[in-house]
């Protein structure tokens, strides 16, 4: 195999996908490709999801569950925190598990009707679940069959870190997947991370009453944005009740309720209800053939792919964009 392709731009003009296409995953870039590669002529697309339902992070775990709960998170501390003279208001959160239930119906009416209901009208697109491993150039393998196509298109997304600290995996922590399946409010929470999606996560637990603190790595919440600017929202945090302490060395994870971490070359123990690990994303592709190290896509030498062989993969291209470009972009080349 000589390299892999990510594509970033593509003059699509009198572009045409010809033959079979398969592609890897089943997340938004995976149905945005299907449906362009349909567009541009494609005989036949077959889409191969495994792990998450269909409809990938986005509708299932990241962007439609997290936003519900936030939301009605902010309901109820706008309720208790009216800025208007002359009116009272007063709000009080009578059922976690009623609140979680009504964001699974939302997730699985979106996940319908974006997703399965839309492809299904496609014609020439075929869903498969189940593994896929790439045999070849042209050839997966799924359970006991193989398929072959034309090409292949990687779109796996991206899955929670994990990180190395001593007894975190075997620990039960949550991420942001199983957060929002919790059906019981913990009442003490300790968020590792301080990222935006951390934050958002904590601010929405601690809004509907849970106490949180959250642990960062870097000298400051948000490092990638200017100072003044992550300086303002610790202050808005810490004002709505969260507890942020940063410069903290996680050092070892004994149990969800229990474990030490350094601070200020001081060592100090923690304990809390419930641990959620928000420590960054990694790619989903796990084949013979593609793997992920320092931030770079790696492509591992196969006697079994033509010298000339392109995978086009777009397993987590930048964690911050919308891939559903890129896939359309990849399809026409």
């Amino acid at each position: 195999m000589k390299d892999i392709f990510i594509s970033s731009c593509c003059n699509q003009g009198g572009c045409q996908a010809k033959g079979t296409l398969i592609i890897i995953g089943g997340g938004s870039a995976a149905f945005s490709a299907a449906t362009r590669a349909v567009e541009l002529g494609a005989e036949k697309v077959t889409i191969i999801n495994d792990g998450l339902p269909t409809g990938g992070t986005c509708v299932d775990v990241g962007c439609v569950p997290s936003k519900t709960l936030i939301r009605a998170a902010e309901s109820l501390h706008r309720s208790n925190h009216n800025p208007f003279a002359g009116i009272v208001t007063s709000g009080r959160l009578t059922d976690f598990a009623a609140v979680i239930q009504d964001k699974r119906r939302l997730v699985t009416e979106l996940r319908q009707a974006k997703y399965v209901d839309v492809i299904r009208d496609v014609p020439n697109v075929h869903l498969e679940n189940g593994h896929a491993k790439l045999l070849d150039s042209h050839t997966v393998e799924l359970g006991p069959r193989r398929l072959a196509a034309d090409n292949i298109l990687i779109a796996t997304g991206a899955s929670a870190a994990i990180s190395e600290i001593p007894g975190l995996a075997a620990s039960g922590y949550l991420t942001n997947e199983s957060a929002f399946e919790l059906e019981t409010l913990p009442e003490s929470l300790i968020v590792l991370g301080g990222r935006y999606i951390a934050l958002e996560c904590a601010q929405m637990f601690a809004r509907m009453g849970s106490g949180v603190t959250v642990l960062q790595r870097s000298d400051r919440i948000l490092p990638i944005q200017p100072a003044d600017i992550t300086d303002a929202l610790t202050g808005y945090l810490v004002g709505e009740g969260l507890e942020i302490l940063t410069g903290v060395t996680v050092q070892q994870v004994v149990s969800l309720s229990r474990f030490s971490y350094r601070i200020q070359g001081m060592d100090c123990k923690a304990c809390a209800a419930g641990l959620q690990a928000m420590l960054g994303r990694l790619p989903g592709v796990t084949t013979a053939v593609v793997s992920y190290r320092d931030g770079t896509a790696q492509v591992q030498t196969a006697p079994a792919f033509h010298p000339h062989t392109v995978i086009r993969t777009l397993d987590s291209v930048g964690y911050n964009t919308t891939l559903m470009q890129p896939a359309k972009l990849a399809v026409a080349r």
